[in-house]
């Protein structure tokens, strides 16, 4: 098995809240997309944690069920909080 390093997007380009941590709340009920295996798949944020320097999502699909936590930089987010704030 071959392991590919993936490039990350740094932890300063999170929305964060006035005292410099990672804004979790923000990042709950917004809507993107996630990619797999050729499929584009909607999906809705129901959790956020930071984990190890990465900020993960718990997320649903639109329709459909079950849940699952991915990474932030695998999701293409509506709206993402992030763009709304200046980085720290």
């Amino acid at each position: 098995m071959n392991i590919i390093e993936t490039q990350s997007k740094p932890i300063t380009s999170l929305a964060r809240t006035d005292n410099g941590k990672v804004d979790i709340n923000a990042y709950i009920n917004l809507e993107g997309v996630i990619s797999q295996d050729g499929l584009s798949i909607a999906v809705k944020t129901i959790g956020a944690r930071v984990r190890y320097g990465h900020l993960d999502l718990e997320i649903v699909p639109v329709a459909g069920t079950g849940h699952r936590w991915i990474e932030r930089k695998n999701i293409l987010l509506m709206n993402d909080p992030a763009l709304n704030t200046s980085p720290f």
